[in-house]
């Protein structure tokens, strides 16, 4: 899954992240989810998972791009930014929701 953006005039600072499956036991693993977990998770969750992690990622980037613009101008915040602002979390909270119920299990007390 490749996800990017190109931003300013004809496209001239650009960003792309590529993941794969390969990669997402090690994305899994820090979110708490274990191999069983990784086992139980239907392709189609794998799937999002990779878009989610794709996604913010990118929108991180953008959003730090944007500010160094900013603050390199007039500094004031751009519509690019306000937009980013709410939607990085709101992803975090949707990835968060997708793999809560893969989380490795805490043993019951004994």
């Amino acid at each position: 899954m490749k996800i990017g953006f190109a931003r300013q005039q004809y496209g001239r600072d650009r960003y792309d992240i590529q993941i794969d499956l390969a990669d997402l036991p090690d994305i899994l693993a820090e979110y708490g989810v274990d191999e069983a977990g990784y086992k139980r998770m239907p392709f189609s969750v794998r799937k999002k998972t990779l878009r989610f992690e794709a996604e913010i990622d990118a929108k991180t980037v953008y959003y730090e791009h944007e500010l160094a613009d900013a603050k390199a101008g007039d500094g004031r915040p751009t519509a690019a930014m306000a937009a980013l602002k709410a939607e990085v979390p709101a992803l975090r909270a949707r990835r968060d929701a997708l793999l809560a119920p893969y989380k490795a299990r805490e043993p019951a007390p004994a």
